[in-house]
Parts: structure tokens; sequence; C-alpha cells
């Protein structure tokens, strides 16, 4: 197992110097996306990050609303789905909002008040037995066979009792418990969470598509070491080596044309239920100071 490792960090050590000696421009995506409390995109932009050991000119393709530069270039320009610009040794990013794309996982969320179905501008300030439940499905193969989904729900300690949801880590983070969940690359989850509410209210959800950092020879080999002295460790090995996918590298999600690229994220936050508004008290009108002809007209009145 020592001599394992110590041959697995000098071939990643080995990777990662050659890469760097090509002197290539390396490209990472991150999508973001706001969705509704139901799961439903409401918009898309990319955060395009360029990185490069030397100076150099960069091609990239996309279909946009609109182009933001973010780092300082000279040069950049965005015609026919192309932008072109000639970059300085270091990093350079630029957003892009997306037209018209299906996100990798379809995600439905659904809510119920005392076992009854009911839509989120109504849990604004509710009370009783909550539920909330999360469904994902995998939708784009080609992003989701390599990416695994973290998903992270808060309510608010103050606010939510009772909390319970099988599968679910559960933790303290501030003002707020915490829940979070994982979906394995190629598979879909469905996950129900429970708590006795009051004057209710909720942050937005949060949604992580990530590589796992590990390929199906390391888990496969890692696993083989664990059960080498088992009488199931042929069967134990071929279940790994079915269980988790390949790690390659990322697809670009914006265009096909960009190839294949260092890595892809995605990162969803949706809207969330405000808390209720309070309501404000009409002040007392204060009385206002009497003019002279007032006071004078009211000595003749007595």
């Amino acid at each position: 197992m020592k001599k394992h490792k110590i041959l697995l960090l000098l071939v990643l050590i080995f990777s990662f110097a050659v890469s760097f000696a090509l002197g290539e421009v390396k490209k990472t995506e991150i999508v973001y996306a706001n969705l509704d409390n139901y799961g439903k995109p409401l918009g898309l932009y990319v955060i395009n990050n360029f990185e490069s050991d030397t100076d150099a000119s960069v091609v990239d393709y996309g279909v946009y609303d609109a182009v933001f530069p973010l780092s300082k270039v000279d040069g950049i320009s965005y015609k026919d789905d192309e932008i072109s610009f000639d970059m300085p040794k270091g990093r350079y990013q630029y957003q892009g909002n997306l037209v018209d794309r299906d996100l990798p996982w379809n995600i439905a969320v659904s809510y119920k008040l005392n076992d009854i179905e009911i839509k989120t501008e109504e849990l604004s300030g509710a009370e009783g037995k909550l539920e909330i439940a999360i469904a994902i499905t995998p939708k784009v193969t080609e992003f989701t066979d390599n990416l695994t989904l973290q998903i992270s729900v808060s309510l608010p300690s103050d606010k939510a009792f009772n909390i319970v949801s099988e599968g679910a880590t559960i933790a303290v983070a501030g003002t707020n418990h915490t829940l979070a969940f994982v979906v394995l690359p190629t598979m879909g989850a469905e996950f129900t969470i429970t708590a006795n509410v009051e004057d209710f209210h909720m942050p937005g959800m949060q949604f992580a598509g990530i590589n796992m950092g590990m390929s199906n020879e390391m888990y496969t080999e890692y696993i083989k070491k664990l059960v080498a002295d088992l009488p199931i460790a042929d069967m134990v090995e071929n279940m790994a080596a079915n269980m988790f996918p390949k790690q390659v590298a990322s697809k670009s999600f914006v265009d096909e044309r960009n190839g294949k690229i260092e890595s892809l994220q995605f990162v969803f936050l949706s809207e969330g239920i405000q808390a209720k508004p309070v309501p404000i008290k009409e002040m007392p009108k204060e009385k206002t100071d009497e003019g002279f002809m007032d006071r004078l007209l009211g000595l003749f009145s007595k």
C-alpha cells in the first residue's frame, strides 16, 4: 500500500510538471444558474477562465446573449459566436450570458405543509409540519457521467425544529442547520426533509456539480488493496470498476468547438423563501402648532 501511494504521487507530480512545461492555455468553465424555488432555471451564465504561463492568442466559442470582460486585455472581440483576444502571462476571465441551454440535471423541488402541497409564496411566515422533496434526474449524460452533484439546504435554527432527512449530513452553520446530500455520477436521487416550522423562511438551496477528482482506476486499485485477503475480492473489485465512471478531460459545456477543457463546474442557487414582512404601525399624527389667527379666533369663541 505504501509503495502504491508513493508511485501514484510520483505519477501525479510528473503529469503536473509536464502539463506546465507544454506552455498551453488552460481553460475552465464555471456555469452559474439562478433557479426558482421549484428547480426551474431562470437564467444561466458562464465564467470562462484562461490560464497561461506565456503570452498567448486565444480563440473561444460560445453562443451568448452578452459578453463581459472580467480582466483587462487588449483587442477582445466577439463576432459570429467567436471570442478572440491576446492575453499576457497569467489569468484572464470573461462572463458570457448563455442562451436557451438545458442543465445537465433535471431538478424538481416540491413542498407540503401539514401534508398538503403548497406554493412557496404561501410558506413565508408559515407554521406547521413542513416537507421538502427534492428529485434529481440526469438529463445530459455526457456531463452527468463525470460529475458529482452536491446539494446544500439550510434551515434557520430558530424557525425549524425536529429536522429529519434520511441520507443527509446535518451540521450547524452559524444560525442555520445545513443539510448536505450527494448524487453520484450517472445516478439520480430523491431526498425528503421534514421539520416543524414557525414564522418560516429559508435561504436558497445550493447545487454544485463537480468532478469527483479520482479516476476509475484509482478507486478500483484502492478497493482491491482493501479486500485483497477476502474471498469476495474479485466480486467487489468488479463492482467498483463498474460503479465509478472513468474520469476524463472535461468537455466544454458552452460549445463543442472548444473541445476538451481543464475542468467544468456547475453552481446553481434557488430563490429562497423570504421572511414574512412585519406590518408597519401607523404613527399617530403630531399636533401642529396653531397660527396667530387660529389662537385669536379661539379666544373669541370661548
